[in-house]
Formats: C-alpha cells, structure tokens, sequence
C-alpha cells in the first residue's frame, strides 16, 4: 500500500508485479504476469512431538525452488 499510495485492490496489485522481497522462507517474487506468488515450498514428514517447541516436528525436509515448482503465467488461467 506504501508503494501504490492507496489501499486501491488495483492500485496495490500493479505497485506488488515484479516486487521481491526476503521472507522467512526465502525470497519471495510477485510475478507480473499473474501476480503469482513465486516463493520456494518446504516439504516434510510429519515427524515425532518435540517436547521444546511443543509440536511435532518435520523429518526429511526438503525445500524446492520457487522458480521450478511454480507453472509457467501463460498456464494459470490468471485474466488480472
């Protein structure tokens, strides 16, 4: 909203196309083409309860690339 200068849905969408930024999972990519969300998803199993942190935890984490994972803008369907 800073960067469109308006709480506008379309205003605030064309100031997000093309904007990256860090995450807490890694960068993060609005694309232009369809404002898909373009960010690396982490996979596991659910694992055994962790009495530190009071949940169960994932095993075998792995953490794709955003970039491979994600379908090409032509083959969204996305019409913004």
């Amino acid at each position: 909203m800073e960067k469109a200068g308006s709480t506008d849905g379309a205003a605030v969408a064309k100031a997000l196309a093309g904007l990256s930024f860090d995450a807490p999972n890694g960068t993060l990519t609005i694309r232009a083409e369809d404002h898909q969300a373009v960010v690396g998803p982490t996979w596991g199993k659910l694992g055994a309860f962790d009495a530190n942190y009071k949940v169960r935890m994932l095993d075998s984490v792995r953490t794709f690339k955003g970039e491979e994972v994600t379908p090409p803008a032509g083959e969204t369907g996305c019409q913004l």
